[in-house]
Parts: structure tokens; sequence; C-alpha cells
């Protein structure tokens, strides 16, 4: 909406006349209304009449920003452009940042990535419950896992003939289907629609959840 009034911190002049006060408070608080109408209830002529006779908010708007430095006794929600659109983000106290949204779409399911090169799984990533396919590619892609802090979890998803390969990181072993792979094998699949869920248990990338044929490097 267009506000009625410029915001103006100078005003009123310390030379004004001060019967005019009343007339700037009316103009503030008209001000301030405009501003927080949108976004708290509590601020229109109707509130005590009708479901805005309430305390909250309405909406919060996030401006797009970079990422704030991290705050020991603090959390913060915020926006953040990915792909050209704004998503929102939280970033906690200890300073783990995870994408609430993606495409507008809540991100708290599966994050969807494709990756048509082979790639190297980051730390974040293993918070942000991602799910890599590699729709596109033209080759198998491989994927290597991250060094694993418990409760890490990534999936991937196969979405092209050319197949997923999944890589643990050096001296580390996959534990899959009661089946402990040698350490730095990997495990692959090139079936469309095969599904592959892992958490890092603090010693073994283990599966958690696992659709269709997936074999492991002998």
């Amino acid at each position: 909406m267009a506000f009625t009034n410029a915001w103006d911190e100078s005003a009123p002049l310390g030379t004004q006349n001060a019967s005019l006060v009343d007339n700037y408070l009316r103009q503030h608080r008209l001000d301030l209304g405009e501003r927080l109408e949108s976004m708290f209830y509590g601020f229109n002529t109707s509130d005590n009449s009708d479901e805005e006779n309430e305390h909250g908010i309405k909406s919060l708007k996030l401006f797009p920003q970079t990422t704030p430095t991290t705050d020991s006794d603090y959390g913060f929600l915020y926006g953040k452009t990915v792909s050209s659109a704004v998503e929102a983000h939280y970033k906690d106290s200890a300073g783990n940042e995870v994408q609430l949204t993606s495409g507008g779409i809540s991100a708290i399911g599966y994050l969807i990535t494709a990756k048509t090169a082979d790639y190297a799984v980051k730390a974040t990533e293993c918070k942000n419950n991602v799910c890599f396919t590699n729709t596109g590619t033209s080759a198998v892609v491989t994927f290597t896992l991250p060094a694993g802090v418990a409760g890490y979890r990534v999936q991937f998803l196969v979405t092209d003939t050319d197949g997923i390969r999944i890589d643990p990181p050096a001296g580390v072993s996959m534990r899959l289907l009661g089946t402990t792979t040698t350490a730095a094998k990997y495990i692959q699949s090139s079936e469309t629609g095969t599904f592959i869920d892992f958490v890092f248990d603090g010693t073994y990338w283990t599966v958690v959840n696992i659709v269709g044929g997936w074999t492991d490097e002998t």
C-alpha cells in the first residue's frame, strides 16, 4: 500500500507552535499504523469488532539479505535469494543454517537437488534434508559423502538410467540391509525410481530407507 506520508524523523521542528503538537501525534499514529497494519493485528478500526480483535502476527515480510553473523544468544529467521527467488532461512545460535522453503514449497520435506557431474556432498547439506538426483546427466554421477557427524542425513533418487554411485569418505564404511561394506567402497544403482536414505550414526553411513535395487562394490 502507498503510505499517506513519507517517514520524517525531523518533524516537528523545534520552532513549531506547541498548539500543533496534537496534529503531529495523530500523524505519527497514522504513519506507524499504516506501516504495521499489514504485519500485525490491532492497527485498524475494525480490530475491536471482528477476528482482528486478537494479538499476533498477520504476515512477516522477509527482505532478501546475506547470511547474518552468528550470535550465540539469538537465532535468525530471514529471506535469502536462491535461484532468483527469495526463500525463507533459519540460522541458530550455533551457526547452523537451514533453508526452509524451495520454490515457495516447504523444504522441511525433501529439498530436491539435481547434479549432472560428480559431486562432493557438503556437510551443511546433510542438515537440510536434501535429496540428490541425476536428472539431466549423460553419465553416471558419483556422489561422495562427507565426514559425518551423528544425525547427518542425505537421500538419493535415481531419475536417469546413467545411474548414481555413492562413495563414503575415506576410511568409512556404509551399512546396507544388514551388511557392512568395505571401507571406501561405493554402492550404486542405474534403475530409475530407486531411492536410498542415509543417516550417519556416528560410525557408519547407515541406510535407513531403500527402494529398488542397489549393489555394493566388491
